[in-house]
């Protein structure tokens, strides 16, 4: 996650259900609306919009794993960026 003074940018990539093992398992990819949590990823990004921190998840492309959760304090600006950035 990219932290500034005045902004941050939250990859939405970083709301993956699975690691890259768990998605083989699957047979789904990324691109797929199941192997993302939209719910969590709404819950968040509202919960900073009202001025409120948050523990987000973190996917790791470079090992396909998902790392220990970071966490997030609300900016002036957030950029949230991603697969799925409006999927409703």
């Amino acid at each position: 996650t990219a932290i500034g003074d005045m902004m941050t940018v939250i990859c939405l990539d970083d709301y993956h259900t699975n690691d890259r093992a768990g998605r083989k398992a699957t047979g789904l990819t990324a691109l797929d609306a199941r192997e993302n949590d939209f719910d969590l990823m709404g819950v968040q990004m509202e919960a900073l919009k009202t001025g409120k921190a948050v523990y987000k998840p973190i996917y790791n492309h470079d090992t396909g794993n998902k790392d220990t959760p970071e966490l997030i304090e609300p900016n002036k600006i957030m950029v949230f960026e991603g697969l799925h950035p409006i999927y409703d």
